[in-house]
């Protein structure tokens, strides 16, 4: 569920700064503010449209687009952009924490970072609900044709390389909690 351990990093302290980060690409969702909103996190939202996403509590902040070689698959591939690489487009936060656009954040991201990051861990996935099998993920982001047949044979290609075996186990991403840093800019 963790990362490994880093040693020059301490526990999230009050003066560190969070990001509750979010990302919104093309016309399939719209942004929704929080019923709650903690006071120990910024709350950022990147988006391909700010003009059309209003918010009392987001930071509504451009998203970086045009990068993408998949025009079919780009507004996906946009919004995973601050998702996975953070560090990059929040610089000057210490930790954040990313949530899916539709899910709604209901603790305080000091005590997540706090309870998540301890020990120095870098981040904090989660075990997925369903399905416990790579394979199986891989079959279901296929069937669902949310990427080209050319990348889903290259993961199957390099599952088989790595011997990741059958309910080797999975994370699902809708939320993550991940320290900032050299470390996490490597990963």
């Amino acid at each position: 569920m963790t990362g490994p351990a880093n040693s020059s990093s301490t526990r999230p302290a009050k003066r560190s700064r969070i990001a509750v980060v979010t990302a919104l690409a093309g016309d399939r969702d719209d942004l929704q503010d929080p019923e709650v909103r903690f006071d120990s996190a910024d709350y950022i939202a990147f988006v391909d449209s700010p003009e059309k996403h209003r918010s009392d509590v987001w930071d509504v902040r451009q998203l970086p687009t045009g990068w993408s070689l998949d025009e079919k698959y780009a507004d996906r591939r946009h919004a995973k952009l601050p998702k996975i690489l953070p560090d990059l487009v929040l610089p000057n936060h210490d930790f954040s924490v990313w949530v899916d656009a539709n899910i709604e954040l209901t603790t305080d991201p000091l005590e997540l970072c706090r309870r998540f990051l301890r020990d120095d861990k870098e981040i904090a996935v989660f075990p997925h609900r369903e399905r416990t099998c790579p394979h199986a993920e891989l079959l279901m982001v296929r069937i669902a044709k949310l990427d080209v047949r050319r990348n889903l044979d290259l993961i199957k290609r390099e599952y088989r390389t790595r011997n990741v075996g059958r309910n080797a186990g999975l994370y699902e991403l809708p939320f993550i909690v991940r320290r900032h840093g050299e470390r996490s800019l490597r990963f």
